[in-house]
């Protein structure tokens, strides 16, 4: 997704933001992600420095990412899952990077998680969960829609609300990877390769 030339923007500093940024500044550390969503040099992580410059969506869309994650009926291993399925398609790094760990831990094996980076089609062998997800969400990120079959299986797995979520989960990420692309917004090579153990444990 990006072509190397790094961050367009210019990380701000608490210091720096105005009245409506400090309420989103503080909203963030507020929420389940708190000090996890603060870098090394103490800016807002990944793409919620970027969404500093319109606080106003910036809250509203980071709702919608707090509730996909922990308030939904999902398990833990169909939202990763998920993520990383989108993260994968779409090149995006900070995404891939906070969420592989996350995958590993819920359950995704690492030959999924690296076939996926490869852009290659994952063998779930037995796992017939791991499979529906990946065919239904794939399907959506190319076409946005699914044929018949696919539709069949997953609604049988998840059931109308479940999938619901997973269309949500899937477009949410996506409109982050989106965000995360127009700003160049990308990791650092110390951070490329801590990611790169995770997916070697």
């Amino acid at each position: 997704m990006s072509n190397g030339v790094g961050y367009r923007l210019t990380k701000l500093t608490y210091e720096q933001t105005d009245i409506g940024q400090k309420k989103y500044w503080n909203s963030i550390l507020s929420s389940p992600r708190g000090n996890s969503a603060i870098d090394n040099q103490g800016h807002l992580a990944g793409p919620f420095d970027l969404f500093l410059r319109s606080p106003k969506t910036g809250t509203v869309v980071t709702a919608v990412g707090e509730h996909l994650r922990f308030g939904t009926n999902l398990s833990q291993y169909v939202l990763e899952l998920a993520i990383v399925i989108v993260a994968a398609h779409w090149g995006s790094k900070f995404e891939w990077a906070w969420h592989a760990p996350l995958a590993l831990k819920a359950g995704v094996e690492p030959h999924i998680l690296q076939s996926l980076k490869s852009r290659k089609i994952p063998d779930f062998g037995s796992d017939v969960t791991g499979a529906t997800i990946f065919e239904v969400v794939s399907a959506m990120l190319k076409t946005g829609t699914c044929g018949e079959d696919t539709y069949t299986r997953a609604v049988t797995l998840l059931g109308d609300s479940n999938l619901v979520d997973l269309t949500a989960v899937a477009g949410y990420y996506t409109q982050l990877a989106f965000a995360m692309g127009i700003f160049r917004l990308e990791l650092s090579h110390s951070d490329e390769k801590n990611e790169l153990m995770h997916l070697n444990p």
